[in-house]
C-alpha cells in the first residue's frame, strides 16, 4: 500500500501511469471499498473513476441509472489477493501471473468485469505455460467461463500428449464427464489398447474409492454403456485384444466385426483409428490373418463349447460363420467357467505365430 502521509508526492510522478500506480491500493481519495465475506478483516480501497474508465461493468455500477449507493461492496467470488492483482492491472496496466491457476482466476474476473485486454494476457500466459499434465485441470474453468478458445487449446495439448497424460496417475482422478469426453475424441495420439488400459485403471480406482468390488460388473456400472461404446475395440490387433480386454460382452461384439458374420443393425464399436498415420499399421490392421485363423476355429473352440441340445461331447465341426453366429446367438454355450480360456482361444485364433506352429 502506498504511503498515505507522503507530501507533495505528485511532483515526483512525471506520468499519469506513475500517479495511478501511487493511488493503487491507497485509501487516499478513495470512494469505494471492497470487502470479502470469507476474509472478514480484509478491506480494499479503490477509486470509482479509475475502475469505471477500465471496465464497462464498473461504469454502470458506479455511474449508471441504477448505480450502487453502498460505500462497501462484497466480493464473494474471489480471494482478496487475486482481486488486488486484478485492480493492479486496472491502475497500472501490469499483469503478472504466478502460475496457471492464478491466471485462470484472473481470467474469471476479467470476463466478469469485461476487461478484454486482461483476458488476452491471461490467455497468452496459459498458452505459453500449459503443460500436458495440467491441461485437464484447466478445461472445467474454460467451460465455466464459456471460453472456447482456451478449452480448444487444452484439448490440442491433450490430443498431442495423450500417451504421457494417460500413463500418469493423475488420469485416474478425472471426472466421469471428462473421461467420456476423452474417449469420444478421434484425434488422440494414442493406440487403443493403451487408452483401454488407462480407462480400466480409472475404473479400478473408482471402485476402490466407492468401496465396490473390483470386478467387471462394478467397472461396467461406473463407466456406463455410453463410454464403453466409445472404446474402439476393433482397432486393436487381435493379440492386443486377447491380452488386454477382460472377457466380457465386448468380446462377442468384436468377434462379429473380426468375422464376416452379418448382424442386424449397426456395430456397437467404432473401427476408425483415432489419428490416421499416427498408429502403426501393425497395431491397427486386422489384415487377412483373421480369415485364415478361422480355419482352426472349430478345433480350438469345440473343446470349450457344446451345441444344444446334444451332449457336451458332441464335437461337430462348423465353419467360422456358423460358429461365431452360434456363440453370438447363444446356440453354443461355454462349458468351462474359467474366463482365461477365452483369451487363449482368441490368441490361437488371431496370432499368426501360433498358426505357423500349428
Amino acid at each position: 500500500m502506498a504511503d498515505t502521509c507522503e507530501e507533495r508526492w505528485q511532483t515526483r510522478k512525471s506520468t499519469v501511469l506513475e500517479r495511478n500506480m501511487h493511488m493503487y491500493n491507497n485509501p487516499v481519495m478513495s470512494d469505494i471499498n471492497f470487502a470479502f465475506p470469507d476474509h472478514e478483516k480484509r478491506i480494499i480501497s479503490a477509486h470509482k473513476y479509475v475502475l469505471a474508465t477500465s471496465s464497462p461493468v464498473f461504469f454502470v455500477m458506479f455511474y449508471g441509472e441504477l448505480r450502487e449507493t453502498n460505500e462497501t461492496i462484497e466480493i464473494g467470488e474471489s480471494d482478496p489477493d487475486i482481486f488486488l492483482q486484478f485492480l493492479r492491472f486496472l491502475y497500472c496496466d501490469d499483469a503478472s501471473f504466478q502460475n496457471e491457476n492464478n491466471a485462470i482466476q484472473l481470467l474469471y474476473l476479467a470476463d466478469k468485469y469485461d476487461v478484454p485486454s486482461l483476458a488476452a494476457k491471461c490467455n497468452e500466459f496459459q498458452d505459453r505455460a500449459m503443460e500436458p499434465l495440467n491441461a485437464f485441470g484447466i478445461v472445467p474453468h474454460a467451460r465455466k467461463l464459456n471460453h472456447e478458445k482456451l478449452e480448444r487449446s487444452c484439448w490440442e495439448v491433450i490430443d498431442y500428449n495423450a500417451k504421457e497424460i494417460m500413463d500418469d496417475n493423475s488420469f485416474s482422478e478425472l471426472s466421469h464427464e471428462l473421461l467420456l469426453d476423452v474417449v469420444k475424441r478421434s484425434s488422440l495420439r494414442i493406440d487403443e489398447v493403451s487408452l483401454f488400459k488407462a480407462v480400466d485403471r480409472w475404473a479400478t480406482k473408482r471402485c476402490a474409492d466407492e468401496t465396490m468390488a473390483v470386478d467387471g460388473a462394478s467397472k461396467r456400472s461406473l463407466l456406463g454403456e455410453e463410454l464403453l461404446r466409445k472404446i474402439r475395440f476393433p482397432v486393436m490387433s487381435p493379440q492386443e485384444f486377447s491380452d488386454a480386454v477382460i472377457p466380457s460382452d465386448e468380446i462377442i461384439d468384436v468377434l462379429k466385426q473380426f468375422s464376416s458374420v452379418s448382424i442386424s443393425g449397426a456395430y456397437k464399436f467404432l473401427s476408425d483409428p483415432r489419428t490416421k498415420g499416427d498408429v502403426s499399421a501393425d497395431s491397427c490392421a486386422l489384415g487377412s490373418t483373421h480369415d485364415s485363423s478361422f480355419a482352426v476355429l472349430s478345433s480350438s473352440l469345440m473343446p470349450f463349447y457344446s451345441e444344444k441340445p446334444d451332449s457336451e461331447h458332441n464335437r461337430n465341426r462348423v465353419n467360422s460363420n456358423t460358429l461365431v453366429s452360434g456363440v453370438c446367438s447363444g446356440k453354443f454355450t461355454p462349458i468351462p467357467a474359467d474366463n482365461h480360456y477365452i483369451g487363449e482361444v482368441l490368441a490361437l485364433l488371431f496370432q499368426p505365430a501360433v498358426m505357423k506352429k500349428k
